[in-house]
């Protein structure tokens, strides 16, 4: 069941169901190298944060949502997503912030169709809330571009010993 999580209590409890310290190093193999390791204290410090403010001021831009995948009360899976204005065009998006599965990636048929399921949530709230694009991130070394996996960007930056670190994918939804 996909469970909005719109409270502290919540947050807590899905951050120790997948953002807690003992999936350390689960959190160092996903983290970009050119980037550094992500911190999961950092990452639970910044949700909780983030929905203390969105709980205070309500749905007014910028905020976040995040919802959970739960069976039995746990946490299996969750996603973060962040609504906001674009600088320079003035359209209203919604850009993940996180996706996460309970220490690992999503290996089994369960766990993508579970991620699918979410993915499908955060659009549909996107558009019945009136956002222009849906905004999805991905780093290229983690995630399939293509059947061969080959990402050889060689410009200007990459000669400059600049990494690629995030492809984005855009869909407009209103």
């Amino acid at each position: 069941m996909i469970k909005d999580i719109s409270d502290l209590n919540a947050l807590n409890k899905i951050c120790d169901d997948w953002a807690n310290d003992s999936f350390s190093n689960f959190w160092d193999s996903i983290s970009p190298e050119s980037t550094g390791n992500f911190n999961p204290s950092r990452v639970k410090s910044f949700l909780m944060n983030s929905l203390s403010s969105t709980i205070t001021r309500g749905e007014i831009l910028p905020y976040i949502k995040v919802w959970s995948f739960q069976e039995s009360n746990i946490s299996l899976s969750g996603c973060c997503f962040a609504g906001s204005i674009n600088d320079m065009t003035g359209d209203k998006i919604f850009k993940e912030v996180l996706w996460q599965t309970k220490g690992h990636l999503a290996n089994s048929i369960k766990e993508k169709k579970i991620l699918i399921k979410l993915l499908d949530t955060a659009e549909d709230y996107a558009r019945k809330s009136g956002f222009n694009y849906l905004i999805l991130s991905r780093d290229p070394l983690r995630h399939k571009l293509n059947k061969d996996n080959n990402i050889n960007i060689n410009n200007y930056y990459t000669r400059k010993d600049f990494q690629v670190t995030e492809i984005t994918y855009s869909k407009k939804l209103n």
